[in-house]
């Protein structure tokens, strides 16, 4: 199984240490300000639609929670936990007001820390941080996925990201689960009106977005 370039031989320590130091301030996320970028808003309107009956949310990699901030506002989330492993980003998520419980931890340990079925698992920009995405992403699912709810995951493909062959494994996961699709579509990047792909030289080429419900 390839992993991206950037993540394949770190540790958990090495993660721990590569997050803290991009999480310099619970204040200033860095990678900007959601709300502001076009490719976040658009993930959130393709999941937003189908969260009429969804009241729990479990985040991993909640980062600051700027993700489902952009969710709550139109949907009626009731009660959100959250796992990252940045002190500055639990900090900041906790600080935002939106999730009941928020865990500084790595991902493979949130049945350690929390308990219950959750109507929606957020999976945002997270998977290609671990060594064994497909098991991470088949146990948590077991776990945690309350009956009839849904699984988001948004990741990058590109160069040092995912291959579209990852993307099969982890919708072959949920297909391998009966659940339905929802939404299964990319989002590109964009140089002056030009899709990034088109450049070589990029690492990140777009979003894939897989939305899909437990039957």
């Amino acid at each position: 199984m390839g992993l991206p370039r950037f993540t394949q031989k770190r540790t958990h320590a090495e993660l721990l240490s590569y997050f803290n130091r991009e999480w310099r301030s619970a204040d200033t996320p860095p990678w900007g300000v959601l709300a502001e970028d076009p490719v976040e808003v658009q993930k959130a309107e393709w999941l937003i639609p189908h969260m009429g009956s969804v009241r729990s949310v479990m985040d991993f990699g909640c980062g600051g929670g700027d993700f489902l901030g952009l969710l709550t506002p139109r949907t009626n989330i009731e009660r959100a936990v959250g796992i990252d492993l940045a002190d500055k980003a639990v900090e900041r998520a906790t600080q935002s007001g939106l999730y009941e419980r928020v865990v500084r931890a790595h991902l493979e340990t949130a049945r350690e820390h929390f308990e219950g079925k959750f109507d929606l698992l957020l999976f945002g920009e997270v998977l290609y941080y671990l060594h064994d995405y497909e098991k991470l992403l088949t146990t948590m699912i077991d776990s945690f996925l309350a009956p009839e709810g849904i699984v988001f995951i948004a990741a990058a493909v590109g160069r040092d990201y995912f291959k579209r062959r990852d993307v099969e494994r982890m919708r072959g996961i949920l297909e391998q689960r009966g659940m339905q699709q929802l939404v299964d579509d990319t989002i590109d990047y964009k140089y002056f009106g030009v899709p990034r792909r088109m450049f070589l030289i990029c690492s990140q080429n777009y979003k894939w977005v897989l939305v899909y419900q437990a039957r």
